[in-house]
């Protein structure tokens, strides 16, 4: 399958486009469920567990309530007895929820808001490779404004749905970066000093409108708008 070069300028591609849950593996159930849960080994509480791996056991050491596990403490996963993951943060009714930190075994770490167990408000994340997305998340995936830079420095800013750029955005591509390759024979971004820029209203994991500010993008839709009617 074609990799889309707006999904590898951002580095996308090697995230896997959706959101990650603590217990996060290769091996993951394809088909979560919401009310899965897990018993700690240590304390005997229940926690949200919605991908269970073979083999997986869980501790927890903070508190007990109705059999849940509930406010601050810390949850850690392992598979086979090696650990996978770790949350350090709040609990309510077994879910994470409020502000927390999640580590990967992969070297990936999201920190930020959680509501019932997904991410949900304001986070970074940091993967292992150097991309770092800052902004906002919904449904556990990166929905609305925010910004992913990559390790070599190039950085979109501008609109999500769905962990995809989707609306007014701008993306900043460094000198020497592979995708001004694709942009520029398409007749799309311009250099800027030292970078090379790529602005406007993105679909589809790709570019369908340029223009340098919202006010011009509107004014573009409009006029195509009107295009269409006649």
């Amino acid at each position: 399958m074609e990799i889309n070069p707006l999904l590898m300028a951002l580095g996308l591609a090697l995230f896997g486009g959706g959101a990650d849950n603590p217990t996060s593996a290769s091996t993951q159930n394809p088909n979560p469920s919401t009310e899965t849960y897990i018993t700690s080994t240590d304390s005997h509480c229940k926690v949200e567990n919605t991908r269970p791996l073979a083999n997986e056991t869980v501790t927890w050491n903070g508190k007990c309530v109705n059999g849940f596990a509930n406010g601050r403490g810390t949850v850690q996963w392992y598979q086979n007895g090696e650990k996978t993951s770790t949350f350090i943060g709040n609990l309510r009714n077994g879910k994470m929820h409020g502000k927390g930190k999640a580590i990967w075994s992969s070297g990936n770490i999201y920190e930020g808001d959680w509501v019932n167990g997904k991410q949900e408000g304001k986070g970074k994340k940091t993967w292992a490779d150097g991309y770092v997305y800052q902004g906002e998340y919904s449904n556990g995936k990166q929905n609305g404004q925010g910004k992913i830079r990559q390790a070599n420095g190039s950085v979109y800013q501008g609109g999500w749905l769905d962990s995809k750029p989707n609306g007014y955005g701008k993306l900043t591509l460094v000198k020497n970066d592979n995708l001004i390759d694709y942009w520029k024979p398409r007749n799309q971004g311009h250099w800027q000093g030292d970078v090379y820029i790529v602005q406007g209203i993105f679909k589809d994991d790709d570019l369908e409108i340029e223009c340098s500010s919202v006010e011009e993008c509107e004014q573009k839709q409009k006029r195509e708008a009107k295009g269409k009617e006649k």
